[in-house]
């Protein structure tokens, strides 16, 4: 029972590491560019149920739900959750945890719940299960178990329960990978998702950590950019007031932008036309519709997240 780096990752290690791992791992064997980071596996995940004795009381809670009641599947999730959270990780475990976090040279991770079951051809767990920013060393191990504990929120079990085709496997590991503090960032739908025309790009951008677009709590720069030409068809430029940024010691806050930069592009069209390029890459690679999640920091590309466009 070993820690896998994402760069070990194959394509076999899918019951291991989750969706989410497994499309990172297969875009760093692309030359994709992905920040570096290693999997806490579906059996850390099984060991960790087994050694605190949880799998039988998990079940026995889970027998109780009631769709019909939104009150019973609240109360079974809460408690679900305090019983994970109060578990204890083995010190062989923490200890190996700690000695990779060191060997990824950084001062906060990214940790990102990443499920057997997740983004799938048919169904997709977007949003359902947790992701966490800028966690320092010691304080991993609280949100690898706040990841897990997310395997049992209200919507992921009604999901569960009412999807067709989801199965019983409720694997989930833990994706752990260097932070990077951004200066612009968003998502990138290698479809355009309104007009769905597959040969325009559609892009968001904002200045600072992309959690302010996604959340939506700000309005993003809007960009749409031919696939084959590389022409950018249309550009709207939303005024940035704020941005989330990262503070000395981790923590997030939003900050003033800049007056000459409030109403300016948060993406340069350089930036624009290599991530354009980058996605369409990544869309041949898996040969499907992609939404993807990217970053720049000191003007270098990063890949955060990409997942298939399902609907």
């Amino acid at each position: 029972m070993k820690l896998i780096n994402l760069n070990k990752i194959q394509d076999s290690d899918i019951g291991l590491v989750g969706g989410k791992a497994l499309s990172l791992a297969k875009m760093i064997r692309s030359g994709i560019p992905v920040p570096d980071g290693f999997v806490v596996t579906t059996e850390h995940w099984n060991y960790f149920l087994e050694d605190n004795n949880l799998k039988e009381k998990i079940e026995k809670l889970l027998s109780l739900v009631d769709l019909e009641k939104s009150y019973d599947l609240n109360d079974v999730s809460n408690k679900i959750k305090d019983l994970i959270l109060g578990g204890s990780i083995s010190e062989e475990v923490a200890e190996e945890i700690g000695g990779v976090f060191e060997n990824l040279q950084t001062d906060f991770v990214a940790v990102r719940s990443s499920a057997v079951v997740e983004d799938g051809a048919l169904n997709t767990w977007a949003g359902q299960f947790e992701s966490y920013l800028n966690v320092s060393e010691n304080k991993i191990i609280e949100y690898i178990k706040k990841c897990w504990a997310s395997v049992y929120s209200p919507r992921a079990i009604y999901y569960k329960i009412t999807k067709k085709g989801v199965g019983d496997n409720w694997g989930m590991s833990v994706l752990i990978q260097k932070m990077i503090n951004s200066e612009s960032s968003g998502v990138a739908f290698s479809v355009h998702p309104q007009t769905k025309n597959d040969k325009h790009i559609y892009i968001e951008s904002c200045f600072g950590l992309g959690e302010a677009l996604v959340s939506g709590a700000i309005i993003p720069d809007c960009f749409v950019v031919h696939k084959d030409t590389l022409e950018i068809l249309n550009t709207n430029i939303a005024q940035k007031d704020t941005a989330l940024s990262v503070e000395i010691g981790g923590n997030t806050k939003w900050i003033d932008v800049l007056p000459e930069k409030v109403s300016t592009q948060s993406l340069s069209d350089n930036q624009l036309v290599k991530l354009v390029k980058t996605v369409k890459l990544i869309e041949e690679y898996f040969g499907a519709p992609s939404d993807v999640e990217w970053a720049y920091e000191r003007g270098t590309l990063h890949i955060l997240q990409s997942r298939p466009i399902t609907a």
